[in-house]
């Protein structure tokens, strides 16, 4: 009797678990890319907002003093000139 081999659609590991197939293999990948695209949006949106918390606040902030000092250089100059 001679013991022919089977195809089996899902084959088994040496240590006893299956193996991926390519089409679960490729699902993996494509799932992990869109995890990391999605993951990489994320943190870019939360450094966008930051970033414009902090422009915000400087320009809330700073640029007011920024421009009396301005006007306050402008009027020197003037009274110098005269």
């Amino acid at each position: 009797m001679s013991s022919t081999p089977t195809f089996d659609s899902h084959p088994v590991h040496p240590t006893g678990g299956t193996t991926w197939g390519i089409g679960a293999k490729l699902l993996a990948a494509f799932a992990l890319v869109a995890a990391l695209a999605i993951a990489a949006s994320a943190v870019a949106f939360k450094s966008y907002k930051d970033i414009s918390r902090d422009l915000g606040a400087i320009g809330m902030n700073s640029l007011p003093g920024m421009t009396h000092a301005l006007i306050l250089a402008r009027q020197a100059a003037g009274l110098a000139a005269a």
